[in-house]
């Protein structure tokens, strides 16, 4: 392959580390904030906001009958966060050390020693989604539709070398995206056709990112 001709710096995984402290007789740390963290922060800003824009342009929707109030989308925020984060690491132990369950169980909240499941996290913002919808009475196909414009985001992926890079796997879902996008420049609320509630979380997943696990 080519990426194995590639000559990769030697990067610091973690872009700051707050050292190690004792408290409550025990040892805490130290806690590293690593760049694919950073990464699934700065995805989750980025889809809130984007999101929120779309909610704002009038002209995508019937007038004065948006998808979502911004304040849902506020909302949605929290629950999507807490989908990645406990999807994420629920899926990378079970996934890829499930003997992490009766070896030490404990380790399995110690988020700091790294550790996040790309598929994990996409089904952690699909059951967050799901959840959402359910509570906020949304309708599923609608909410499908704002969150489908979330794909024209193209997020680094896969982990080669301590580096970021696009993966194999991303390339069906960006041309997916550009045919969402060229749809969307003529439709201005059908914009795309997604059944259920799992393919409104997909994009989402995809500005969340499967973001080198350096």
């Amino acid at each position: 392959m080519i990426l194995e001709a590639i000559h990769f710096p030697n990067i610091d995984p973690a872009a700051l580390t707050i050292p190690g402290f004792d408290l409550f007789g025990g040892h805490w740390g130290p806690f590293p904030l690593r760049w694919y963290a950073l990464a699934y922060i700065v995805g989750l800003v980025l889809g809130w906001r984007w999101m929120v824009w779309l909610i704002r342009r009038d002209k995508l929707w019937t007038p004065g009958r948006p998808t979502l109030s911004v304040p849902q989308a506020d909302d949605f925020l929290f629950w999507a966060t807490l989908g990645v984060i406990l999807g994420g690491r629920i899926g990378y132990v079970l996934f890829y050390k499930p003997d992490m369950i009766w070896r030490n169980f404990m380790e399995v909240f110690q988020i700091w020693q790294g550790g996040m499941s790309f598929h994990g996290g996409l089904i952690g913002v699909a059951l967050a989604a799901w959840w959402f919808t359910r509570q906020t009475h949304v309708n599923e196909e609608q909410y499908a539709k704002l969150a489908a414009k979330h794909a024209v985001a193209q997020a680094p992926a896969g982990k080669e070398r301590e580096y970021t890079r696009f993966g194999e796997d991303k390339w069906i879902l960006k041309t997916e995206a550009e045919a969402a996008r060229e749809k969307a420049k003529t439709d201005k609320v059908d914009l795309l056709r997604l059944g259920d509630i799992a393919a409104a979380a997909a994009p989402i997943g995809l500005f969340f990112g499967r973001i080198a696990n350096f």
